[in-house]
């Protein structure tokens, strides 16, 4: 035991010993290169240090520097009470170019991105690894390389596509149209879907590494994405099919490897769980100096529930104080310890029902959006949704996917973009709203470093 936790941790120090992928240089030697690819076990310890590094810290987190709680923050869900951090800057959506917080989002990025082509090259006419290690290595590193694609493309539009290790290329790299990005993330989810297993054979049956049912989830998303409706339903379709996975109790969804999971990456700090739950969950006032946990959920957001919704219920919470009350997202139930009962969420079954309905309700077939809506409305409590109450379908499919999906992952802040709602939307609820918004800046140090990076308009 003690030795297989010295080669890990050997490997993180190989894999990931870059900050940022404007700042890489040649940083492995091939002495390193030797060392991570000279046999089967030191190539997969090479590929978990990606998913320990993913759960660490940066966009995938759960932390305060994730997508998940910026998403939160750059929408109408949850409102910022400390004006003091970088954070503040996504609440009101005016980001500085040289914002901390936002770096962190691009920067994980490019590292896990960097790590993932450093694999991909190590396995090519690699003499020394098994077929079955490198074709479980390409298909989950080109799946990790799609992944982050999809959300670096749709927070900062185009972006530089980077596909190999090498820093003179990379250095100057300019952005590359969202187009071409999708037409790399399609190449990646078709190898991917060839060499990933239907079931969790890498990870002793824990739902912690991508499957073909995660690809077709990616895939799903991208279709709508890009208006292919049929393509959304089919991929869809593929994973709710499947009979591998099912809708559970509510209190039992973001527990570890619970029926629902797609796809969830294991908290790093033993006993310590999600960062999710230590981020979201109230324990004081949120607008206490330096506190992690400085949100809540808005008036707003409270008034979108009907009565009996079990979600509500489950998925809410409150921390009160005198008179006031601050209700927080408590979709994980731990902050603090729990052994891990509690994995971080990065896809579930749920969202499959709505992304069909959403592909359904765009194709003008209100009444099998309306069906899968219902299976979603069902666990939660709530009838079903007939033809007769409906007056807007892609109104009625967004408001459910705000209701399910809350505090994930970005949904909301992805999903009005989709809508074309922001401006609408915020533009009625925040007063500090611009329109240029709907992107992020790309981080100053990278403008100054590469003379070919551009940036978004309004910064």
């Amino acid at each position: 035991m003690m030795k297989r936790l010295l080669m890990y941790l050997l490997i993180v120090g190989v894999i990931t010993s870059c900050d940022d992928f404007l700042e890489v240089g040649p940083n492995t030697s091939e002495l390193d290169t030797e060392l991570v690819f000279e046999n089967d076990n030191t190539a997969i310890a090479a590929l978990e240090a990606i998913y320990h590094e993913l759960q660490s810290d940066g966009f995938a987190s759960g932390n305060i520097q994730s997508i998940t709680f910026l998403g939160n923050t750059l929408s109408d869900d949850n409102e910022e009470y400390s004006i003091t951090n970088d954070r503040y800057e996504f609440y009101v959506n005016n980001i500085r170019v040289d914002n901390g917080t936002n770096n962190s989002i691009w920067s994980s990025a490019y590292k896990q991105l960097y790590n993932v082509n450093a694999l991909l090259e190590g396995i090519t006419d690699n003499v020394h690894l098994s077929e079955e290690t490198k074709n479980r290595i390409e298909g989950e590193a080109k799946f990790l390389r799609a992944f982050i694609y999809y959300y670096l493309a749709h927070l900062y539009d185009g972006v530089p596509l980077v596909v190999t290790t090498d820093y003179h290329i990379n250095q100057s790299l300019p952005r590359t149209a969202v187009i071409d990005i999708y037409n790399q993330i399609q190449l990646d989810l078709e190898d991917a879907l060839i060499y990933l297993p239907e079931d969790y054979t890498h990870s002793d049956g824990e739902h912690i590494r991508p499957t073909k049912y995660a690809v077709y989830t990616l895939m799903a998303r991208i279709a709508l994405w890009q208006n292919e409706y049929d393509q959304a339903i089919r991929f869809a379709s593929e994973v709710i099919d499947s009979g591998k996975y099912e809708l559970i109790a509510l209190d039992e969804v973001f527990k570890a490897n619970s029926n629902e999971s797609i796809w969830q990456l294991v908290p790093v700090v033993p006993n310590v769980g999600a960062h999710e739950g230590a981020t979201y969950i109230l324990e004081n006032n949120p607008s206490i100096s330096n506190s992690a946990s400085s949100q809540a959920l808005t008036e707003d957001f409270q008034t979108i529930w009907e009565i009996d919704d079990a979600r509500y219920d489950n998925w809410i919470n409150v921390y009160s104080e005198g008179t006031n009350n601050y209700y927080y997202p408590f979709k994980y139930k731990i902050k603090n310890g729990g052994d891990s009962e509690e994995y971080s969420m990065v896809m579930r079954f749920a969202e499959l029902y709505l992304i069909r309905a959403e592909a359904y309700a765009k194709s003008g077939s209100t009444q099998e959006a309306l069906d899968d809506l219902n299976i979603i409305r069902n666990r939660a409590g709530l009838t079903d949704w007939g033809l007769a109450d409906v007056t807007d379908i892609d109104q009625v499919v967004l408001d459910e996917r705000r209701r399910e999906l809350f505090s994930e992952w970005g949904h909301r802040w992805l999903d009005l973009k989709r809508f074309g709602k922001l401006d609408e939307v915020l533009g009625q609820k925040k007063p500090t709203w611009r329109p240029h918004a709907k992107l992020l800046p790309i981080p100053e140090q990278d403008i100054l470093r590469n003379p070919f990076l551009t940036q978004n308009p309004g910064y």
